[in-house]
């Protein structure tokens, strides 16, 4: 769509709020079970990503800015997963922390 840069918008919908709630769940984090916060944001990630798709397909600028509405929140989610997966490794043995950390 004329007028509309993705490659320059997109990144800042997934990653502006992404360094806000890894703050938020190293500060409030610890009310939360770990089995919630990850499964839960790992099956939000799976739907977003099922939507995007079809959010996109809308086309213009509505397809245009309801796909950046929906990264927005996806951001959200990925800092929190990346937070909790990171902060339960951290007290794990140092080679399964290197297995978590190196994929």
């Amino acid at each position: 769509m004329p007028g509309y840069s993705p490659q320059t918008v997109y990144p800042f919908a997934v990653n502006c709020l992404s360094l806000a709630s890894q703050i938020w769940v190293i500060i409030y984090g610890g009310k939360y079970s770990f089995t919630l916060r990850i499964v839960s944001t790992f099956m939000l990630s799976a739907i977003i990503l099922i939507l995007i798709p079809i959010v996109a397909h809308l086309g213009g600028g509505l397809g245009f800015w309801s796909t950046f509405l929906i990264l927005f929140f996806f951001g959200i989610v990925t800092g929190i997963q990346q937070a909790s997966v990171f902060s339960l490794a951290g007290g794990l043995p140092f080679k399964y922390m290197g297995a978590v950390m190196l994929g």
